[in-house]
């Protein structure tokens, strides 16, 4: 399994960054303080993983973009709008991964946008130890 849960936040990134490519892109790990608005902030919010059949996997992360307007007058349900259009699918690890679960809301003069991404994931095989020799031995029975 080569995917991880970056990967799945810089296809949100790219994607956001596609539509909106005047606005600074954050990511919660940066710090520092509250950044220059406006501005978007995306995180990981949680991560579930479900065994399927033999070495698959169902992953899915919930993500959750922020949105930090540079005045009170921003129509928040328009940013909203097109980042259900955006956020729709990303590409994760060069394949198409679909959204499910978006959702948004306002609070304290900040838009919040979730959507949830899964994505079936392949266990790397462990390799088998080798038989040292085999002799077989028999024979067959007349009668």
């Amino acid at each position: 399994m080569d995917i991880t849960w970056a990967d799945f936040v810089e296809g949100a990134v790219a994607a956001i960054h596609e539509r909106f490519p005047d606005i600074p892109i954050h990511l919660e790990e940066e710090g520092g303080g509250e950044p220059a608005r406006p501005c978007f902030i995306v995180r990981l919010a949680a991560a579930r993983q479900v065994k399927e059949i033999d070495r698959r996997y169902l992953r899915t992360h919930s993500l959750v973009v922020e949105y930090l307007p540079d005045n009170v007058l921003t129509n928040f349900h328009e940013i909203a709008e097109a980042l259900y259009d955006q956020l729709e699918a990303i590409q994760v690890a060069g394949s198409l991964c679909r959204g499910s679960q978006w959702s948004h809301e306002i609070k304290n003069g900040t838009l919040y946008f979730a959507a949830d991404y899964s994505m079936y994931l392949l266990r790397s095989e462990a390799p088998s130890p080798k038989m040292q020799s085999f002799k077989q031995e028999g024979s067959i029975k007349n009668g």
